[in-house]
């Protein structure tokens, strides 16, 4: 009989492995997958976390179980590949700011076959620091799912004490972006948009981006985080990203760039 922490990790491990062969022709590393209960997270990945004697690094891969008995297994593994694409662009590609989804994240995201969207809608922005997405009808990942589950991936053991869906709706996430996407980024999207009902309150969740929760640690990114009210603003520096704090609606210059500082809502 499997150890009981060796069957519930390796059903990720097997997801992850199999998804890096139908979406990203296998050139992924290994990540240390993990499973963290981090208050209203759904997931992260954080670059370079973990080193063995020899000072081989790898990325961790964290989801969190609290999602998984109340959520489709579509949604905990768009979650995953959503990390998977961060991983890939750190690798691989050109990431800027620490947690800034750009256009070739953005790109990637599309050729897999999950549309970036603020607004967790057909329309919404593409790039931005916080993002989530939805999944393109008739795409790679799509398929790569319902073959996947065809195989027999299933969750063995989920969290007992678990997070409930609220009001149902058909897709996956809600936030708040700060660029604007164009039509021309919408039109090279092939297939249509498949609205999944996923049982996910909008209020309840936005995406997030942040950057690593200490500057001794490796770059870390946040895929899901609701908004905590709070009467601060945080802006950054549209040059060189310096970040401050303050209400809403100021007009701020940076004092170094001599640029304005753009509101993260």
């Amino acid at each position: 009989m499997a150890e009981i922490s060796d069957e519930t990790y390796k059903v990720f491990e097997e997801a992850y492995a199999f998804l890096n062969t139908r979406l990203f022709e296998g050139t992924l590393p290994k990540c240390l997958i993990t499973f963290q209960r981090q208050s209203r997270l759904m997931g992260y990945v954080s670059f370079g976390r973990w080193k063995n004697k020899q000072n081989n690094s790898v990325d961790e891969l964290a989801i969190n179980p609290e999602y998984f008995a109340n959520f489709p297994l579509e949604e905990i593994l768009q979650t995953l590949c959503h990390e998977m694409v961060h991983v890939w662009q750190a690798h691989f590609g050109t990431p800027t700011r620490n947690g800034y989804h750009n256009h070739q994240w953005s790109q990637k995201m599309k050729s897999i076959g999950l549309m970036p969207s603020s607004t967790g809608r057909p329309g919404g922005q593409v790039v931005g620091q916080r993002m989530l997405d939805y999944v393109i009808e008739g795409a790679p990942f799509e398929q790569a799912v319902k073959d996947l589950i065809q195989k027999g991936f299933e969750l063995i053991w989920v969290d007992n004490i678990s997070i409930t869906p609220k009001t149902p709706f058909p897709i996956t996430s809600k936030n708040v972006s700060l660029s604007a996407s164009s039509q021309a980024d919408e039109s090279i999207i092939q297939g249509q948009v498949k609205e999944i009902d996923l049982g996910v309150d909008m209020d309840a969740f936005t995406a997030a981006i942040e950057e690593s929760l200490s500057a001794d640690y490796p770059s870390e990114v946040v895929t899901s985080r609701p908004n905590k009210p709070s009467s601060k603003i945080k802006y950054y520096c549209s040059n060189c990203f310096s970040q401050v704090w303050g209400k809403s609606g100021l007009n701020i210059v940076c004092g170094e760039c001599i640029k304005p500082f753009i509101q993260d809502t």
